[in-house]
């Protein structure tokens, strides 16, 4: 968590000393269960930033999206509670992710809505389009998500916390303020008229089409692999360099496999049980996978245990390049794997098991 802390803390052009001083002071950090935070918080909900004391009330330990929340505040100083919710939950969504979804599947998630046409970017910006026109979160928070990092790579830090602060005041100037209102001050802080601006997002956010995840120009390699596993089923791994192509047997369209990933010789701590691993895998024993890639026919996901979050994924219904059909043809599920999605670790460092489900 210290690292994520002073990761978002750089990113705002935050000072070593009042990054220390952060250090110091910490955070207030509640962990609880669901029943605990609906006492605490009034709502339903497996987290959330009290921003008037400070502190965060969650069931997940790190809860990276509420974090957001309070290091922008901590950043910007004295801010009122509200701020235009595409800024507020976009920022938060983009460096903290949602939902157990990391901020990689949020902007591909945000891909999505845009391609399909769920939703306009213009139709985000007010605070009643957010929550009433556009209303569901499953679309406003990813494509926001999006528009925020769009903004963050165009503005210096100090410039895009000015617009943060400018986007931030009491509820009744919020409600008031429109599409028209929220275009210009984003030209302003920019320098660019609002339709280059969207002309450059709408450049921008299909490069989120295939996150982590993907099987486009799938190719076998002819050198041998790093992984070959031909018990029941076929499962195969090789090295490319950037990337690992993976190869994974399913027995039918309604079949589904996990490879959990442990790393080699790391001792097991029985006192934590992933929540996650229990949904994908009721009834077996938990054994301290960092990893699991769930594949099936319809999707692939690289899923974090230890965080419980969804770290890449891979839908092959939203793939212009990619159906099941050409990627199923005889029962052999083959995608690339960015070897960024596992960190700084190796997947020759894990020990794999393969089970069907």
């Amino acid at each position: 968590m210290d690292e994520f802390i002073e990761s978002v803390g750089l990113r705002f052009g935050l000072a070593p000393e009042r990054l220390q001083n952060l250090a110091d002071s910490k955070i207030d950090y509640y962990l609880g269960s669901n029943a605990d935070i609906e006492r605490l918080t009034g709502y339903v909900t497996n987290g959330m930033a009290d921003l008037a004391s400070d502190a965060v009330i969650s069931q997940e330990l790190p809860h990276q999206h509420e974090l957001v929340h309070l290091l922008v505040n901590y950043a910007l100083g004295e801010l009122p509670l509200g701020t235009l919710p595409f800024m507020q939950e976009g920022l938060a969504s983009h460096l903290g992710g949602r939902w157990g979804r990391s901020p990689a599947v949020m902007h591909y998630v945000g891909q999505v809505n845009l391609k399909f046409g769920l939703v306009a970017l213009v139709d985000i910006l007010t605070f009643d389009d957010f929550h009433n026109t556009v209303g569901s979160p499953d679309i406003s928070y990813p494509v926001s998500a999006v528009f925020v990092d769009f903004l963050m790579r165009l503005l210096k830090p100090d410039d895009f916390l000015k617009l943060y602060r400018s986007f931030s005041s009491p509820l009744d100037i919020l409600r008031a303020l429109t599409r028209n209102d929220i275009q210009s001050a984003i030209a302003e802080a920019s320098g660019r008229p609002w339709a280059d601006l969207q002309k450059g997002f709408d450049g921008f956010w299909p490069r989120f089409a295939a996150v982590g995840i993907n099987t486009a120009s799938l190719s076998l390699p002819q050198d041998s692999a790093i992984f070959n596993k031909r018990d029941s089923i076929l499962t195969a791994i090789w090295d490319i360099g950037s990337r690992y192509l993976v190869q994974v047997g399913l027995r039918s369209m309604d079949s589904g496999v996990i490879l959990l990933l442990k790393k080699a010789g790391e001792a097991t701590d029985t006192a934590y049980q992933s929540r996650l691993f229990a949904e994908h895998l009721p009834g077996h024993a938990y054994a301290g996978y960092h990893y699991g890639i769930r594949c099936t026919p319809a999707e692939i996901g690289l899923y974090d245990y230890w965080q419980n979050i969804l770290v890449a994924s891979f839908v092959f219904g939203f793939a212009a390049d990619s159906t099941v059909a050409e990627v199923l043809p005889s029962g052999a599920l083959s995608f690339y794997l960015e070897q960024t999605v596992l960190g700084a670790d190796r997947i020759q460092n894990f020990e794999i098991k393969v089970v069907e489900y």
